[in-house]
């Protein structure tokens, strides 16, 4: 004697034991050999079941889950897009599924759609940091400025271990770029966008024993050799113009 079948939760089990897709049930034909998918088809559906226009009846939580269980698809037309409801550290997939953000570009399909992995951050430029989860780059002087920048707060991490862009010799410029702290203030654009000159920064910069001149216009430290030297090396003359007197 043949074991009965075990059907599915979305099977209807004909009563001589045979499965088969439940949006055969009441469709008008005779798919269980005993016929016993067309029985009781005009009695209505319980509560907890949706009536498809063929009469067939299907499980109430299969109405707007994505998957055509009535024979005519109606249990899927007429339905809301679900609002997403996730919190900020949170994902929204593009089935309106919530995953946590650390979990977005993380090389794993944790979105059933797969939608996680999209649109990925492979590289960043060299004065970007990329977030951890590859879903973003944001510039270098955001990086342990104690604001969370990356949704998963990678960019505030180990800030506290050697975290810090520069180095203890350097001077982070505006455009992220690191320069040599024996560099600021001495009348040259190092970073280019000329950050490591700025007169409210420099009047109040002491000059170093390297660099112990400072000019009249109070901004620039300069080395003893650049005094007298022909060039205008403060940029107001300053360093020129008692030369010879």
């Amino acid at each position: 004697m043949a074991e009965p079948q075990t059907c599915t939760l979305k099977d209807f089990h004909c009563s001589n034991g045979d499965c088969m897709s439940a949006r055969f049930w009441c469709d008008g034909d005779y798919d269980c050999a005993d016929g016993s998918d067309e029985r009781y088809c005009d009695s209505g559906c319980l509560k907890d079941q949706f009536q498809c226009s063929n009469g067939q009846c299907i499980s109430a939580k299969w109405k707007c889950d994505g998957h055509d269980d009535c024979i005519l698809g109606e249990d899927e037309k007429n339905c809301e897009p679900a609002s997403p409801t996730c919190s900020s550290s949170e994902y929204v997939c593009s089935n309106g599924v919530c995953i946590s953000a650390s979990l977005k570009c993380n090389g794993e399909y944790d979105c059933t759609d797969g939608s996680d992995e999209v649109d990925c951050v492979t590289e960043c430029k060299e004065y970007e940091f990329r977030c951890k989860n590859k879903a973003h780059c944001i510039p270098i002087r955001w990086f342990c400025d104690g604001i969370q920048d990356c949704v998963d707060n990678s960019d505030e991490q180990n800030c506290d271990k050697g975290g810090n862009i520069c180095r203890a010799d350097e001077f982070l410029c505006n455009n992220s770029l690191c320069k040599l702290h024996f560099w600021v203030c001495d009348g040259e654009d190092d970073c280019g966008d000329n950050s490591d000159e700025l007169p409210e920064m420099c009047v109040k910069f002491p000059c170093p024993p390297t660099r112990p001149y400072r000019c009249r216009n109070n901004r620039v430290c300069l080395r003893n050799e650049q005094i007298c030297n022909g060039i205008d090396d403060c940029g107001d003359d300053s360093d020129e113009d008692r030369c010879g007197k």
